[in-house]
């Protein structure tokens, strides 16, 4: 059982330390980024465009992954619908009871 609460100890732990750390670095880089692009205000406004990506290029772009998704472009016949549910089977209907016959 300590094994066990050790190993969990463990994933927890590198799961804090690696979400810091990735919270660290990303905002070390983006600082760097800043110092670069802060030489010069037109620059920066270069930069930005280059970056960008346009609407044309991101709607062909998801277009394409639609189309390697599908994979064949339509060769394959339509997907069978499933059977419909069966009706419930009525319940059997009681036999008549025998009316009493007479004691002879």
């Amino acid at each position: 059982m300590a094994k066990f609460i050790k190993s969990k100890f463990r994933v927890l732990w590198g799961t804090v330390f690696s979400f810091f750390a990735g919270l660290f670095t990303t905002d070390i880089s983006s600082q760097e980024a800043e110092d670069q692009n802060s030489n010069d205000a037109a620059d920066v406004v270069e930069e930005t465009k280059e970056n960008e990506l346009d609407a044309g290029a991101i709607a062909a772009a998801v277009a394409a992954a639609a189309a390697l998704l599908n994979g064949t472009d339509g060769q394959d016949a339509p997907a069978p619908t499933p059977a419909p549910t069966p009706a419930p089977t009525p319940a059997p209907t009681p036999a008549p009871t025998p009316a009493p016959t007479p004691a002879p």
